[in-house]
């Protein structure tokens, strides 16, 4: 990978949320009708949605940030099952 793309994915992403990503080289970014990794870019969909499962995989609370979400919206609790599997495709 462009050590300046690397550098663009890094400044348009969390800090917090980076860890979540474990490898850049090998994390299947989205990529334009270029075949160019576009998710260092400000509108990009993908790094907004790092930004956000990112950091609640690193959040020490996630289940209880998580828990919280479901009641709130009805739900009687989030399962760590289905919170384990989100997290894995990130």
């Amino acid at each position: 990978m462009d050590p300046t793309v690397l550098e663009g994915l890094k400044d348009n992403i969390f800090a917090d949320a980076w860890p979540a990503i474990e490898d850049p080289q090998k994390f299947p970014w989205h990529t334009n009708s270029h075949n160019k990794i576009d998710t260092w870019q400000i509108n990009s969909s993908q790094a907004l949605a790092i930004d956000v499962f990112g950091s609640l995989k690193m959040a020490r609370s996630n289940n209880q940030i998580l828990n919280a979400l479901a009641q709130s919206i009805g739900l009687s609790k989030w399962v760590d099952d289905k919170c384990t599997k989100v997290f894995e495709r990130i």
